[in-house]
């Protein structure tokens, strides 16, 4: 999870009304998404904090568990690559969406409503 994933995660992990909290993230990332769930354990919260994993082949509509997404009333998408130096708009725009697409494609399979 990046930083801004992070910080989002503990406020919503803090938040009186979220009882879960699904966090998902690449084997690939800088911070192990499981470690940001364990941070997350030690919050003075009733909030239960799970960690899932792909790797970067894996696709979430496909090889997600399906309890991250199941039952969600809301899902929050942090995702995405930064922009390389003298990388082409276009291609980072697609790259991006290419995320933003296979995010969205688990969420109308595992959690529709």
């Amino acid at each position: 999870a990046g930083s801004v994933g992070q910080q989002l995660a503990l406020l919503l992990a803090m938040e009186p009304r979220v009882w879960e909290l699904s966090v998902f993230d690449l084997d690939v990332a800088q911070v192990p998404v499981r470690g940001v769930a364990e941070d997350l354990s030690h919050l003075a919260s009733r909030c239960k904090v799970t960690p899932f994993t792909l790797s970067i082949n894996q696709r979430p509509a496909t090889e997600l568990p399906t309890e991250c997404l199941s039952g969600c009333s809301l899902v929050f998408i942090h995702a995405g690559v930064p922009r390389r130096a003298g990388q082409d708009k276009s291609d980072f725009l697609n790259k991006n969406l290419n995320i933003a697409k296979m995010l969205v494609e688990a969420c109308a399979k595992f959690c529709p409503r």
